[in-house]
Order: C-alpha cells, then sequence, then structure tokens
C-alpha cells in the first residue's frame, strides 16, 4: 500500500537539511513549519507577502514511512474510524 507524501524545498533548501517532507497535520501553515525546521525567517521576509517560491512535490510511499509522518490527530482519527486507507 503507498500514500502520498508533500514534500518541499524552499530557495537555498539544501543548506538547511531540505527539501523534506511535510507531516500530515502541518500542512495548514507550511511556512511556519519550515521555519520550525531551521528555514531562516529572515530569508522568507526578503519576499513580498504571498510571493515567497516554494518548490512542492507529491511522492508515493510506502504505508509504513506515511505513519510516521501523520501527526496525533490523525493516528487517532484512524484508530476511531475516521479515516480510511
Amino acid at each position: 500500500m503507498t500514500a502520498d507524501i508533500l514534500i518541499v524545498d524552499p530557495p537555498d533548501g539544501h543548506r538547511y537539511g531540505f527539501p523534506k517532507a511535510v507531516p500530515d497535520d502541518r500542512r495548514h501553515d507550511i511556512i511556519a513549519w519550515i521555519v520550525e525546521q531551521g528555514y531562516p525567517r529572515s530569508i522568507i521576509d526578503e519576499w513580498v507577502e504571498g510571493h515567497f517560491p516554494l518548490r512542492c512535490w507529491w511522492e508515493e510511499a510506502p504505508h509504513e514511512a506515511r505513519a510516521a509522518l501523520e501527526g496525533p490527530q490523525d493516528r487517532m482519527a484512524k484508530h476511531l474510524g475516521g479515516k480510511n486507507d
């Protein structure tokens, strides 16, 4: 079984450990997440608001890898029958 994983890569991301897979529960605010991952906020702030270039793509990953990226809410919803794979 496979599932889609969102990968992001900001400008010069290789200097800060990117590209990285975004956890499901952090997709609502990717900018905050990449800053938490060590990307400098000062670089983001140099861009006009809403125009920060961010390469994003989807990759398929084995179910086991996907489970490692899911947040606690996702795991609880599956446990309670709220999500289907």
